[in-house]
């Protein structure tokens, strides 16, 4: 019964990345922000009201959308 009553999720494709042991914690938590979309980005920090250039600090050239790449 108790197996019946447990949920079952999808696997996912991130978990080896995000459950490697020889990953530093910091890196592993910006990691998850950015695989459940919460990462400050300039798209989610204009949402919020907080202005924020629109192009890349280090080639002046437009952003595109980080999570297209990500997922």
């Amino acid at each position: 019964m108790y197996v019946n009553l447990m949920l079952v999720h999808p696997k996912v494709t991130w978990k080896h990345l995000a459950l490697h042991p020889k990953i530093h914690p910091r890196y592993k938590f910006i990691l998850w922000l950015a695989i459940h979309k919460q990462l400050a980005i300039v798209e989610r920090l204009q949402t919020f009201g907080i202005i924020v250039p629109p192009n890349c600090v280090f080639c002046s050239q437009q952003l595109r959308n980080i999570f297209a790449f990500i997922l």
